[in-house]
């Protein structure tokens, strides 16, 4: 009876072992045709949207005076038509930043948001105070609310603005995919937006590095999808669990304040705008994360506008089709409208 016990469970392991090669021999096949894209994508990305910065948060900046498909970047490395630094007399002047909406993925200049509502200001708005309306995007693809702050202080507020408006989406706690791959640049930027947060963060870190170094995280890659999913690797993309993470969320919370200081310092109002992400069925599973953030931006004396309810009214009509939910020219139109509303409603022009 032992005996046949002893046969049985070691066929039983047997079974196991065989089930986890079976596996560890599909996902190398897998990822394999994986990292191949993805070289080519590094490569089209990289030439695409700028050259390595100097600034370590920062990481990436457009390249001035470049120009692709529908995309064209000013003298000045912005998406927008050329402005000088030093603002006109008479003139109110609004900055925009965000990440790839804010930057107009897949629409033409003309359609993005932030041009919208200087078309809007100068179109509708009078007042005895101001004779025109600038509203300049600073908008980068792939760049986070921290990049974003960096980018205030690194070279925005140069513009000496009148409004700072932040585009937000969910997203934007997370680590830009358009870094230069240098190792010891890569772990220099890490360390220090860890400085930024909890101590744990650095530890966290720490082990995550370890981990990667590990043989069965770099030889295998059933283990390296395991370790993906788990809390130490910066590629987990879940909303809900990155606002609740302070290694993660800190990003955010940490560049917000950075934002009310610089406002506070040089008395310009903040406009946050929350964007919703494309999701086809309703309820929309977000709320709570908006109201999170409503509540973020209120505490710090930031204006507030929640756009997730203008855009479900029409649901998934305001984005791009076949697009992982980046709004169309009626989407930004919308946004800019909105924004208009609430600058009106609430005097931020006085």
């Amino acid at each position: 009876m032992v005996k046949y016990n002893y046969r049985k469970y070691l066929l039983l392991l047997l079974t196991i072992l065989i089930f986890i090669m079976v596996l560890e021999l599909s996902y190398k096949i897998k990822y394999s045709s994986i990292e191949e894209i993805s070289d080519i994508d590094l490569l089209s990305s990289s030439e695409r949207y700028g050259n390595a910065s100097d600034n370590l948060i920062l990481s990436y900046e457009p390249i001035a005076n470049y120009s692709r498909d529908i995309y064209d970047i000013n003298s000045q490395g912005l998406r927008d038509y050329d402005y000088s630094v030093q603002k006109p007399n008479d003139t109110f002047r609004a900055i925009v930043f965000g990440d790839s909406v804010t930057f107009g993925y897949g629409v033409l200049l003309e359609d993005i948001y932030s041009t919208k509502l200087e078309q809007y200001l100068r179109e509708n708005y009078s007042d005895d105070v101001y004779d025109s309306f600038e509203v300049i995007n600073f908008g980068v693809d792939g760049y986070n609310t921290l990049q974003e702050s960096e980018l205030l202080k690194h070279k925005a507020i140069n513009y000496d603005p009148d409004l700072i408006i932040i585009g937000f989406v969910l997203n934007d706690w997370d680590t830009p995919w358009i870094i230069p791959f240098i190792p010891e640049k890569l772990i220099e930027r890490e360390d220090l937006i860890d400085s930024f947060l909890p101590k744990k963060c650095a530890r966290r870190t720490n082990l995550r590095r370890t981990l990667e170094k590990s043989w069965f995280v770099k030889e295998s890659s059933l283990m390296n999808i395991i370790f993906d999913a788990t809390i130490f690797s910066y590629k987990k993309h879940s909303y809900n669990n990155a606002f609740k993470d302070p290694c993660r969320f800190g990003k955010i919370e940490y560049a917000l304040e950075q934002f009310r200081l610089i406002g506070e310092e040089y008395d310009v109002p903040i406009l946050l705008v929350l964007f919703p992400v494309k999701y086809f069925d309703l309820p929309y599973p977000y709320l709570p994360l908006h109201e999170q953030m409503v509540n973020i931006g209120s505490e710090k004396g930031f204006y507030v506008l929640d756009l997730q309810e203008s855009f479900f009214e029409k649901n998934h009509e305001l984005f791009l089709p076949h697009d992982s939910g980046h709004p169309d020219e009626e989407g930004h139109a919308l946004a800019a409208k909105e924004m208009y509303d609430l600058i009106l409603s609430e005097n931020i022009i006085s």
